[in-house]
């Protein structure tokens, strides 16, 4: 079951390894110059995993979200397998780069980001990473309910078939 959870989170955290993004950004790579909001849409998505919370991690994600083959229920069900599995879960974020696609309404964001999970396993006590993003992953979000949501890719190609985030 561990592995199953672990794949899922490859394809699942976030909209890692979409490619091709539009319009203006930051561009500096300054975290003091990135948007407030996007900021906080990534401060809540931490809080609500690390605290294991159900309903602030859901208001985190889009009901249209789809990434890799796997959509809303998929995301949200491998976070409660997760939070069965491991206590103490940390989430450390990185994020290097912004850029939006503001040529359309809705708003879309890319954001290259880092991060990393971790949390005790529960069977064995060990502290383990979870899952760990590759290096400046891309994550889509969607303006909606006067918020950003993580969007996923969109694809139903599994990240694996893309030369995507392995662990």
């Amino acid at each position: 079951m561990k592995r199953r959870v672990l794949l899922s989170l490859i394809t699942l955290v976030g909209g890692a390894l979409l490619a091709g993004c539009g319009g203006g950004g930051s561009g500096s790579g300054n975290p003091d110059d990135f948007d407030p909001q996007i900021i906080s849409a990534y401060q809540r998505l931490e809080t609500a995993i690390e605290n294991e919370d159900d309903f602030n991690l859901s208001l985190s994600v889009s009901p249209n979200y789809f990434n890799s083959g796997t959509n809303r229920s998929g995301y949200l069900d491998a976070f409660d397998e997760i939070f069965s599995d491991y206590n103490n879960i940390q989430m450390n974020i990185s994020i290097s780069d912004i850029t939006y696609d503001s040529d359309s309404l809705p708003f879309y964001a890319y954001v290259r980001i880092n991060y990393t999970i971790t949390g005790v396993n529960q069977q064995t006590g060990q502290t383990e990473t979870i899952f760990q993003t590759s290096s400046n992953a891309q994550e889509t979000l969607h303006f909606e309910d006067s918020r950003w949501k993580l969007y996923g890719n969109q694809s139903s190609t599994p990240l694996s078939a893309q030369g995507g985030a392995k662990l």
